[in-house]
């Protein structure tokens, strides 16, 4: 593990993760002024965008999600920076970031391609230590966006029937346990929760859907909107 001081590198924004809406962030920033250097800082080997999206109402859209190399997403924009790394810590009085960024600090040009595996994701220490080819390095920063997301409020988090649904990985989860699955139990009323009841009625899997609203959806629909869907679930 060795050192680097790049204090003198200032970035006017930097943003932190590498999902979707890390990557939106970026792009519109680089859009909107394209002159302004903008820092990317992700774990993963590959990010996440969308595309191909269809307004559907003022809260619904439908869009394609896809995955790219960090060199793919950088070369779109001349003042864009990938690296990726984790950061270790956050200064916000002196307007700098330390992080560790994973081998080659060459960053998104030594970036893997796409891949469907679900270790892509994953940092290349599976100890959680840093290898002998990880610089730390400081950088400081006009704005800052973290779009690096939240743990969800799991019931039971150490259960092991019991998956919190977040990102791609927990979903793969999810369609792993689906194949031996009989009866399955929902809970939560947003977004994720009316997707999935929506998918699963194909499965033949038996749903239990747990809200605690008066009707469902209520992210989207009001309460008359959601009588017309037809969900054949049980619901508590």
């Amino acid at each position: 593990l060795s050192s680097s001081s790049a204090a003198s590198d200032v970035y006017k924004r930097q943003v932190i993760g590498g999902g979707i809406a890390a990557v939106s962030c970026v792009e519109q920033l680089c859009t909107v002024e394209p002159d302004l250097r903008v820092l990317l800082v992700a774990e993963s080997r590959t990010l996440k965008g969308i595309r191909n999206v269809i307004h559907i109402t003022a809260n619904i859209a439908d869009f394609d999600v896809y995955e790219q190399s960090l060199s793919d997403l950088e070369s779109k924009y001349e003042a864009l920076v990938v690296r990726r790394g984790s950061v270790r810590s956050v200064c916000s009085s002196s307007h700098q970031i330390t992080m560790v960024l994973f081998g080659n600090v060459g960053g998104a040009a030594s970036s893997s391609s796409p891949s469907s595996s679900s270790s892509s994701s994953s940092p290349p220490s599976s100890t959680g230590t840093d290898r002998a080819d990880d610089v730390v390095s400081v950088v400081s920063y006009g704005d800052l966006c973290v779009c690096s997301g939240a743990r969800p409020r799991t019931i039971f988090p150490a259960h092991a029937n019991i998956i919190g649904i977040r990102d791609s990985d927990s979903v793969d989860v999810l369609r792993s346990k689906l194949r031996t699955a009989q009866r399955l139990a929902i809970v939560g009323n947003g977004g994720i929760a009316l997707e999935l009841v929506c998918e699963l009625q194909k499965s033949g899997v038996e749903v239990v859907w747990i809200t605690k609203d008066h009707f469902i959806g209520n992210t989207f629909l009001d309460a008359v909107s959601y009588t017309h869907l037809t969900l054949p679930t049980k619901r508590i």
